[in-house]
């Protein structure tokens, strides 16, 4: 699974592609196996009830050609991405529900290690 950052502002672009990455490994890391690449963009807009956001879009394009969509949007960047992120997650899983052959919890144990470090898992 590979992630991509994009964002249109002065962020701090290393602290949030780190978060973004482990964000999306921890948040998208049960269907890893089934995705290629999940592309997160930020930019800046502005409410004019509530001043400058972030919008997030989330893109996840799985390995089967189909193309999953979330987005978010909140004063804090990092906000904006979790619940893009969260709402991407939950997109897939409805769709893999509603397949004959969806992976069920047995299968998700045997998954890939997130972080070289994480304990209990098979490389």
């Amino acid at each position: 699974m590979k992630i991509k950052l994009k964002t249109d502002g002065a962020d701090s672009v290393a602290e949030l592609q780190h978060f973004a990455g482990c964000s999306a490994s921890f948040e998208l890391g049960t269907f890893r196996n089934r995705i290629d690449l999940v592309q997160i963009r930020l930019y800046n807009i502005e409410a004019a009830h509530s001043g400058r956001r972030k919008n997030c879009v989330i893109e996840v394009e799985m390995g089967d050609g189909e193309r999953v969509v979330a987005e978010a949007d909140d004063s804090n960047p990092y906000v904006a991405i979790h619940w893009a992120l969260e709402r991407a997650g939950w997109a897939i899983s409805s769709r893999q529900q509603a397949e004959p052959h969806w992976t069920g919890q047995a299968q998700v144990a045997d998954r890939q290690r997130v972080f070289e470090s994480e304990p209990g898992r098979a490389a």
